[in-house]
């Protein structure tokens, strides 16, 4: 195949070591494919070009903004269209993802097509390029097909006008990517150097296997790849609000993350989407939780949180007489008291505290009012409709300077969405839990510090009889666990939910309507973007888009 004459090459492209390193780079903007490929630095340096695709705002960088598309958040500016079922073909959401993961094919591509013909290269060095680039590409390919379904398989580099394969299918697409990452698994070193932290590991591509397999319901395969990964030199960080700091994120709970650096166009933009006016830098809260995921959270004792067990009365309530009680602070308080301790390490609760810019202390008031000194300032278009915000993720004081290039790493996996997604497979694979089901989803419950789930006493709140019990609560743990994390949003689609739980308004507890969604069948895939079937007539599109 023709190849394309010109590969672009960003120069700083993964970060490594400590967070004040790079990889030593040279001044390359765009070389000459005759120039590339011919010595060991250069090969190291293709590779971090696919690493460096991963952090496109487009694929990564702010992928926890698919939470919005979720029952767990909602949000302004971003991702509009989507949540109100207006998106079309020509949704720039849609063409910017496909776009960009098929841009980290071609790379992965190119490396696979040169690296192993490198005379240059060391050899075990060479080997464990190639798994990266095998492991690389299955993961672009992971979120092509988790997003759109079947699409073109392109093994090879292509140039843009000659990219004219028709969509494979699920199955076709799925073993492929099986294949990308049993390579991986083969040739990937289980842990690196402190210097090379941030590169994929043998534990990243068994993982992101077993998700493979989870999401098409092959319980079996998906559980013996989670129970592999579980064995490894992987263990639960012990304090789960340190996951989401910079000082803290390098631990044995992350199996593979997205590096990020404060240097501009180096970092990640959390704070920035997440984050108030109260935040450094002045922020923009694009994302916020919403009250279905605040209610999720359970109470100390693990039973569900239920308002009329709190506020006596609350369901039988006009919004009249809510909104009269709830201006009282020590009402509302007592709401987000005794609750799973995960909550304040997550979300902003109304009247609860936040370290901002400049090291001063802000307390959310609600209804939003401007006699609290100091106050929240959010957005102005939209600060009404902001009930709840972000902790996690959100700069603390001045930990970050810049708003937009922040340090924070982001997950893509780590330990606990394994043990969860075990838990999972092996409750669906039995037809209901046995000990290895209690014990995984209860290794993440104890680290929260949340009473185990049990099967022996029916009158304790932490009972579970069976395998649709396990299942809900599996579901919640992983609301509550990963929130803005992004994965929700593909969670409820593929358990074939998200008409039910992503349909109609988010409502605040006073029933005021906070936000409308829609969601319909077809929106369980995205569709092929219409550029691409434009090019391409062999492109079907989706179901419910044509």
């Amino acid at each position: 195949m023709k190849k394309c004459k010109y590969m672009i090459l960003f120069a700083a492209l993964i970060i490594v070591g400590c967070k004040s390193s790079l990889l030593e780079t040279q001044p390359y903007d765009r070389i000459g494919e005759e120039q590339m490929w011919q010595t060991e630095a250069q090969a190291i340096m293709g590779i971090n070009a696919i690493y460096n695709n991963l952090r496109d705002e487009n694929v990564y960088r702010e992928y926890y903004m698919l939470d919005c598309l979720s029952p767990y958040a909602y949000g302004y500016d971003r991702l509009e269209q989507e949540m109100a079922g207006t998106a079309t073909t020509f949704s720039a959401t849609y063409t910017n993802k496909w776009r960009e993961l098929y841009k980290g094919i071609q790379r992965a591509n190119d490396a696979l097509f040169h690296i192993p013909a490198m005379e240059t290269v060391d050899p075990t060095l060479k080997d464990r390029l190639i798994g990266e680039a095998y492991f690389l590409r299955a993961l672009h390919y992971f979120n092509l097909l988790d997003f759109y379904g079947s699409v073109p398989i392109y093994e090879e580099p292509i140039a843009y006008d000659e990219a004219f394969n028709p969509r494979n299918t699920v199955e076709e697409v799925r073993a492929f990517i099986r294949a990308d990452l049993d390579a991986a698994e083969t040739l990937l070193p289980a842990t690196y150097s402190a210097s090379e932290f941030g590169r994929a590991t043998k534990g990243a591509a068994i993982a992101l296997r077993g998700k493979l397999a989870l999401y098409a319901g092959d319980w079996q395969s998906a559980e013996e790849d989670f129970k592999t990964v579980m064995g490894m030199d992987y263990s639960l960080h012990p304090v789960y609000s340190e996951l989401f700091r910079s000082e803290t994120e390098r631990n044995s709970e992350v199996i593979f993350s997205i590096q990020n650096v404060a240097v501009q166009g180096l970092g990640e933009n959390l704070s920035f989407r997440l984050g108030t006016r109260a935040t450094r830098g002045s922020c923009w809260t694009n994302g916020v939780p919403s009250p279905i995921l605040v209610d999720s959270y359970e109470m100390e004792d693990g039973s569900p949180f239920v308002w009329d067990n709190v506020i006596s009365g609350y369901s039988n309530m006009s919004l009249e007489e809510r909104d009269a009680l709830f201006r009282d602070p020590d009402v509302i308080k007592t709401v987000y008291e005794g609750r799973d301790p995960r909550l304040q390490q997550t979300i902003i609760t109304p009247y609860a505290d936040y370290l901002g810019a400049n090291n001063v202390t802000y307390t959310l008031a609600w209804p939003f009012v401007n006699d609290i000194q100091p106050y929240f300032h959010i957005r102005h278009n939209w600060n009404a409709n902001a009930l709840y915000l972000w902790r996690k993720f959100v700069s603390i004081g001045d930990e970050s300077l810049m708003r937009e290039d922040g340090p924070i790493d982001f997950p893509v996996i780590r330990l606990a969405d394994v043990l969860l997604m075990y838990a999972e497979a092996r409750n669906e694979s039995l037809g209901g839990p046995d000990n290895e089901v209690f014990n995984a989803i209860n290794q993440v419950r104890q680290r929260a510090g949340m009473p185990e789930l049990q099967n022996s006493d029916g009158s304790n709140p932490t009972y579970v009889a069976n395998k649709e019990e396990m299942r809900e609560r599996i579901r919640k743990e992983r609301a509550v666990e990963l929130a803005t994390e992004g994965v929700s949003y593909s969670d409820v689609r593929r358990w074939k939910i998200a008409q039910e739980v992503c349909n109609g308004p988010i409502l605040e507890f006073t029933t005021r309507v906070l936000k409308e969604r829609v969601f319909t069948a077809r929106d369980y895939l995205w569709p092929i973007p219409q550029a691409e079937v434009d090019q391409n007539d062999q492109l079907e599109q989706n179901p419910g888009w044509q």
